[in-house]
């Protein structure tokens, strides 16, 4: 059962955001733990019975609040927030309900609602003490907010895991390169193909280091790897082009 529950409101401009922080929380912590209700439920479940499932099991609630948070309104101008009906508000209530972890996570410079802006059942969450993440310093805001939930949650780390696998691999191929002769610690026998042999290895233990290296950048930085991936299909690209 999933950890940490995304709350979310699409017309509040807070799906991008939810996506976002749901990729890189599910990268950090696994799949498992993260629910965002797109992705979170499948297709022909019922979506109160999954929704009300995940809320009473759920561990930590973020609450994504933009600038039109608590003024939205319906179809019929009544603010979304003042229908008992509504899923963001039922979604919260329940978890204050529960008394467990809401953190509501402020974006685009939104402020924490007052009391005043709150329906009597998401009173509590005027009093709790909010994150906020900031279009600038998006990455850093976010590293902050997993280093929180890490602690708070005691969960494994999954990128922390991939790179300490990564790190043990480089360590065994790193031994193994050291493995290949040098020139230097050869005998000194005299000939064209010693000095062909000796430059052949120097330019294998090269390529090798250099491939670990990149093979570590590709699957840790995702910036690094998408610049990979576009390299390369540029390069299908122009090739595909001379071919044709």
């Amino acid at each position: 059962m999933e950890s940490i529950f995304i709350n979310y409101r699409r017309s509040d401009n807070a799906a991008g955001y939810s996506r976002s922080m749901a990729q890189a929380l599910r990268k950090e912590f696994g799949d498992d733990q993260v629910f965002r209700d797109i992705k979170g439920i499948p297709p022909g479940e019922d979506f109160p019975t999954v929704i009300a499932n995940k809320v009473a099991n759920c561990k930590v609630m973020l609450v994504l609040i933009g600038t039109q948070w608590s003024k939205l309104t319906d179809s019929n101008g009544q603010r979304r927030l003042d229908n008992p009906h509504d899923w963001v508000r039922k979604e919260i209530a329940a978890a204050l309900k529960r008394d467990i972890l809401v953190i509501p996570v402020l974006l685009c410079g939104a402020t924490i609602p007052t009391v005043a802006d709150l329906p009597h059942d998401l009173d509590a969450l005027a009093s709790r003490n909010a994150f906020v993440m900031s279009d600038d310093d998006w990455e850093h805001d976010l590293a902050q907010l997993v280093a929180a939930l890490r602690e708070y949650l005691d969960l494994p780390t999954s990128a922390s895991a991939t790179g300490s696998d990564a790190n043990k691999l480089f360590e065994q191929l790193a031994g193994a390169v050291r493995q290949i002769p040098h020139a230097a610690s050869r005998p000194k026998r005299p000939g064209l193909l010693l000095r062909i042999f000796s430059g052949l290895m120097g330019y294998v233990r090269t390529l090798v280091i250099i491939a670990i290296i990149v093979w570590i950048a590709y699957t840790q930085n995702d910036k690094f790897a998408a610049g990979v991936d576009r390299f390369f299909a540029r390069s299908a690209e122009m090739l595909q082009r001379l071919i044709s």
